[in-house]
């Protein structure tokens, strides 16, 4: 880490929420999903803690109640429900600068 670079809990709240859309930030890559990395080294810098990815390829989706198209289930720990709603809104903003839509 940066020496010079202020402890994220010394950080105004405006100092911290510009850190955390920095940070939170994921290379647009138009018309493809996450990586499993990308998402966890963006919610990770936004505080996201206790991350496990769930491979469900391995799971049966007509016996085991996973769906199609689900190839991982991502568990994290927020410090609450509007943290969690920040984490949430990241990824739906982040999703949504990859254009899936035009590809159809």
């Amino acid at each position: 880490t940066d020496k010079n670079q202020t402890p994220t809990h010394m950080l105004s709240p405006e100092q911290a929420e510009k850190f955390s859309h920095q940070n939170s930030q994921i290379p647009v890559v138009k018309h493809t999903l996450f990586t499993t990395t990308e998402l966890t080294n963006s919610l990770s810098a936004q505080g996201g803690t206790d991350i496990h990815i769930i491979d469900t390829g391995k799971f049966d989706s007509d016996t085991q109640g996973v769906g199609p198209g689900c190839s991982f289930i991502m568990l994290i720990t927020g410090r609450g429900a509007s943290h969690i709603r920040v984490l949430a809104d990241s990824i739906v903003r982040n999703l949504k600068a990859r254009k899936l839509s035009e590809r159809g």
